[in-house]
């Protein structure tokens, strides 16, 4: 026993043995035995106990395991036992993202900062942290050493662990792990803590087998154990950073200092001569005692490291000390270390670049990330071990980036022709998006934008992008010119000669009357013929949302043309599309159940009544909201003060008002308010007769509002928030059932059959835009809702950039909906027995358009450009030899403003909120994408750019996307990832 406790010769031989058939290598398809760690912070933290969750998702989202590790007998027998993984675990891991040629694009490498071999650890550091925990270690004299068993160390404290039991004594014996179990402890045992002694016998086992798995000789693991220590003892946590593991961080998270100055301090502190100058000697003094501090916390890190500070500084003295007398540094040294007292940080400094126009992109892909993966947070996704290739050129990437930053300069706008802005250029904000077709997917190339802040302007802001909505509004119309030619083509002339549609469905009656004129037609047919349709651009007034709205032309050229369909989306011109709008919802509208042309002629139709209650429903709703806005989170006195104040207001409207909201209330509290409301003392028998009158509750909401001359629903409202101040928005609506439907009883009463018309016509509205707004989605509309308003053709509902890159996308893919995708290929544990790739797999694509309706919208695409809004793009760069780009695109110019107007309707001021220019574009039919220029707030008034700023500032891009373009295209054999996945080398993956 005393010669194998100074040998190991035996330990040696045995476990060399049970590891040398323990190893595990990787294959083609899904692993069917891999078995994955279930508990241990190291494996939780790097994403390993999470694999088989994420295996599942991703399945959904497009990706399927393609290559994954396999266990030897032995190795799964080991597990088995319920010892660890026998294998090199990694000391530095994290998320990685690289484009398609290897470029990396992120890195962040968990700890930060570690050292990269056994040689760049000052000497001076490891006997510090030998002498403190593992004595026995680096023995050249002992080659075959077990670094996981120390019998002398073991035994002294099973001995005063059992004294300790028996005599009933406090205290914690004293610890007999070694450095190895140590680390088996903090990574792999549950919640990193020793529970029971088989915890500890797993620790020394499992340590064993990782310790012998390649030599009989353990002096060069020995060294890794001590490099792997310090680089991942967990030291607790500071705010700001997160979790802290290793030294390294550890330097920094709770002292602030460099990793590296502090190493090349301690790598001459043993040269200290008689010439060193105090004030050197001090701070590489004080270095030391900062790396002693934290390898004596490591014990108790959340308490050292907080409450326990003092303690922490008597453990670190008493080392230096100990360290003097055994002659590892001088006493003089010793002393001055002793001396000084580093304090220690309560937060550490954040260093993101995420919000930069440059890290942006990093951003929005590990955002994605998320999604695909289900990690909770992008702090978890930092630390997964994840390799990840995406789709994205990062060398085209940066060039765009830094040639859209440049444009925040005068000079260059000059220079490249671009302006005048009026405004200043360094306010104007660039958001870019560019995707490639491919045979299964659109995949993204480029996403960048300017904004300074963590918001992506491509994927998150809601903006009236101008006349883009020009092209949706077309593509709706060509979907039910092409809908209905479908359902009619093959009747005869008398089946057409009986159909029947109301005089204002002008859209079905022109295709029906297109087929009977004409005895030879196909579908391409009609929609040339459509787009060749004539409106009259003239500006003028239409009833729409509600209300009387005015529309005009942004040049006004064309007020007096009749231009056609084409012309119109060609030169946007806005009364084309609002007409043409007007044609798509009446279409729409009377395709509803119960709607025909006597609805508003005959009161007693029978659907009347339907669509009077849903527009009561509706405009109840509305109020509600506005009233609701107005009160909730005032007290009772503030609600009554925003209740009274800029009304006119008499002792009867001001009574039933205060009773209706108050109708507990006593005569005296009224008569106080009264009197303080029209600042006069008032007659008493007067006040009691108020108060006897609109004090009974005969009377109804509704005609306590008509006595008030207040809304009926704010008069209510008042009163559930006074006596309901927590009430939510949903709990307001489900009470509000009852006052909702008596405030509108007067709408049902037969003599108000003009007030009844008005809201059956904006029902109708409401319900036939719900029409347009699911064939809105189904071409990518991203958001729930659309402002039931002609004003919708003209970009009152918004958009997004990257959803019309999307719309896009349809027409260059005949009308087919490809996933969007970002990442080709995701590996886990790389290098490690759980080692995982996940592939994009090709998936079906949906169609969502007719194929005649994109090629013909691309068509007229194509003129927007050659002859159009967009034809500015001719003389840039993306027109230039030797071979000159097929661009087809859409242009929009969005001047947004909050307007107030007079009772007369007369607008007397007009706030600017942003200003924007978009061009929604299509290069080669390979590649398709959006670029927008964006001014928020009011400044947004001083500039006067139009589209045409987008569409030159594309053509000033279109060199620095030629790299792309000169690649040859995807095929359907080129869709695996780029980089093969290379079997493991001996040192990480133990293969035989």
């Amino acid at each position: 026993a005393y010669w194998e406790a100074r040998t190991s010769r035996v330990q040696s031989l045995v476990f060399t043995t049970i590891g040398s058939d323990a190893h595990w290598y990787v294959s083609e398809g899904r692993s069917p035995t891999i078995q994955y760690p279930e508990h241990g912070p190291y494996n939780r933290r790097l994403g390993y106990t999470k694999l088989p969750d994420i295996i599942d998702r991703t399945s959904s989202r497009g990706f399927r395991v393609s290559r994954q590790a396999r266990h030897s007998d032995r190795f799964e027998r080991l597990l088995a036992l319920d010892l660890h993984a026998p294998y090199d675990a990694k000391g530095r891991s994290g998320l990685a993202l690289s484009d398609p040629h290897g470029n990396i694009i992120h890195r962040s490498p968990y700890p930060a900062r570690a050292y990269e071999s056994f040689e760049s650890i000052p000497e001076l550091v490891y006997r510090s942290l030998l002498f403190v925990e593992n004595r026995a270690l680096l023995n050249p004299e002992a080659p075959r050493h077990n670094p996981a068993l120390e019998p002398d160390r073991l035994l002294r404290a099973l001995g005063e662990a059992a004294v300790i039991e028996i005599a009933g004594l406090e205290g914690r014996p004293p610890g007999g792990s070694t450095l190895a179990t140590q680390i088996e402890k903090f990574r792999h045992s549950p919640g990193g803590q020793t529970q029971h002694y088989d915890d500890k016998l797993r620790q020394m086992l499992s340590a064993s087998v990782r310790a012998y798995l390649r030599d009989e000789q353990t002096l060069d693991e020995q060294r890794e154990i001590v490099r792997t220590y310090l680089n991942a003892v967990p030291l607790s946590a500071v705010p700001g950073h997160g979790e802290v593991f290793g030294l390294g961080d550890g330097l920094e998270a709770w002292y602030g200092g460099d990793f590296e100055r502090i190493n090349a301090l301690l790598r001459e502190a043993r040269e200290i001569g008689t010439d060193t100058s105090q004030s050197d000697m001090r701070e590489k003094a004080r270095a030391l005692r900062m790396v002693l501090s934290l390898i004596v916390a490591q014990r108790r890190p959340s308490y050292y490291l907080q409450a326990g500070r003092g303690e922490l500084d008597e453990l670190t003295d008493h080392y230096l000390r100990a360290l003097a007398e055994q002659g590892l540094v001088s006493e003089r040294f010793a002393e001055l270390a002793a001396d000084t007292r580093p304090a220690l940080q309560a937060r550490a400094e954040v260093k993101r670049d995420d919000a930069s126009p440059r890290g942006k992109l990093n951003q929005a892909l590990r955002t994605d990330l998320l999604d695909v993966t289900g990690l909770e947070s992008l702090y978890a996704l930092d630390r997964t071990d994840l390799r990840v290739e995406t789709t994205v050129d990062y060398d085209v990437q940066r060039s765009v980036t830094r040639f859209l930053e440049s444009l925040r300069y005068e000079t260059v706008i000059e220079q490249r022709d671009l302006g005048p802005l009026e405004g200043d250029p360094e306010d104007v904000l660039y958001s870019f998006t560019l995707y490639e077709r491919t045979p299964q997917a659109n995949v993204l190339r480029v996403q960048a934008d300017t904004y300074d802040g963590p918001f992506n302007l491509n994927d998150g802001m809601k903006l009236n992008l101008g006349s883009t909505a020009k092209l949706r509004t077309t593509a709706s119309y060509l979907q039910i010119v092409a809908d209905l030619y479908d359902r009619y083509a093959d009747h005869s002339d008398d089946k057409l000669e009986a159909l029947h549609f109301d005089y204002r469905d002008r859209i079905s009656r022109w295709v029906v009357g297109y087929l009977k004129a004409r005895d030879s037609h196909s579908r391409t047919d009609v929609l040339q013929a459509a787009l060749q349709r004539r409106y009259s651009a003239e500006p003028s007034a239409f009833f729409t949302g509600g209300g009387i709205h005015h529309f005009s032309n942004f040049s006004y050229q064309y007020n007096d043309e009749y231009p056609t369909v084409r012309k119109g989306l060609k030169q946007s011109i806005n009364l084309v599309f609002v007409r043409l709008m007007r044609d798509i919802v009446r279409y729409h509208m009377f395709r509803l159940p119960d709607v025909d042309s006597r609805i508003l002629a005959d009161a007693d139709h029978p659907a009347r009544r339907k669509y009077l209650k849903r527009a009561a429903d509706h405009e109840s709703l509305e109020y509600l909201r506005e009233f609701y806005e107005k009160y909730r989170g005032h007290n009772q006195s503030d609600m009554l003060v925003r209740l009274t104040s800029n009304r006119y207001w008499n002792g009867d409207r001001l009574a039933a008002a205060f009773l209706s909201v108050l109708p507990e209330a006593d005569i005296y509290t009224m008569n106080h308010f009264l009197e303080e409301q029209l600042d006069e003392e008032l007659d008493w028998p007067w006040v009691k007769k108020l108060y006897e009158t609109y004090g009974q509750s005969t009377f109804d909401i509704a005609d306590r509002a008509y006595v008030a001359d207040v809304h009926p629903l704010e008069l209510w409202t008042v009163k559930y928030l006074i006596h309901h101040p927590e009430a939510d928005w949903e709990a307001l609506v489900e009470a509000s059932g009852d006052a909702r439907r008596t405030s509108y009883q007067w709408l049902m009463r037969t003599d108000r059959k003009s007030a009844q018309d008005r809201r059956i016509r904006m029902a109708m509205e409401r319900a036939a835009f719900e029409r347009l707004h699911d064939q809105w989605t189904a071409l990518g509309y991203p958001f729930d809702e659309l402002v039931p308003s002609y004003a919708t053709a003209l970009g009152s509902s918004a958009d997004r950039p990257s959803a019309l890159s999307s719309l896009m996308g349809l027409i260059v893919n005949d009308g087919r909906q490809l996933p969007e995708v970002r990442f080709d290929s995701l590996r886990f544990a790389a290098h490690t027995p759980y080692d995982t790739t996940l592939s994009r797999t090709p998936e079906p694509s949906e169609r969502v358009m007719r194929a005649d309706v994109a090629e013909t919208l691309h068509g007229v695409l194509r003129g927007v450009v050659d002859e159009g809004t967009a034809e500015a793009i001719e003389s840039r760069d993306v027109a230039s030899a030797p071979r000159r780009w097929d661009v087809a695109g859409k242009t929009g110019t969005g001047d947004n403003r909050h307007k107030i107007t007079d009772s007369g309707g007369h607008v007397v001021r007009s706030i600017p909120t942003n200003r924007t220019a978009t061009f929604a574009f299509a290069l080669d039919d390979r590649f398709f994408g959006s670029l927008t220029a964006y001014v928020p707030g009011e400044s947004s008034g001083q500039y006067a750019f139009t589209s045409h700023l987008a569409v030159s500032v594309l053509g000033h891009l279109a060199p620095r996307l030629k790299p792309l373009r000169r690649r040859k295209p995807p095929t359907d054999d080129s869709l695996e990832p780029s980089e093969a996945i290379e079997v493991a080398d001996r040192r990480s993956s133990n293969a035989p």
